[in-house]
């Protein structure tokens, strides 16, 4: 047998310790419970609208990345909290609005 890593010592401790303090009846139980057989597709979370599709598969909308002063990120985030409304919905409203000035 090879020589020990220096971290052998921090292991070995735990993995004794595991295998005499847990015993079956006292295992974790699973996060997830075996009954549920939904696929993902079926899953709805709490950000999820059940039959409304998201932006980025909808047509009508087209992804665009900026660069902002972190402030105004952080303004537009605690608006966001404010108002209950996504930070695209805020943005295309403001830019709506702003690129209204020039049509006239």
């Amino acid at each position: 047998m090879g020589k020990l890593s220096p971290f052998q010592s921090l292991v070995k401790p735990l993995e004794d310790e595991e295998t005499v303090s847990q015993t079956p009846t006292q295992a974790i139980p699973p996060l997830i419970s075996p009954s549920v057989t939904q696929s993902p597709a079926h899953v709805t979370t709490a950000f999820q609208i059940p039959g409304r599709a998201g932006k980025s598969s909808n047509n009508d909308f087209r992804r665009l990345t900026v660069y902002t002063k972190r402030e105004t990120v952080m303004t537009l985030k605690r608006l966001q909290l404010d108002t209950g409304k996504d930070i695209s919905d805020l943005v295309q409203e403001a830019l709506d609005a702003w690129l209204a000035g020039f049509q006239k």
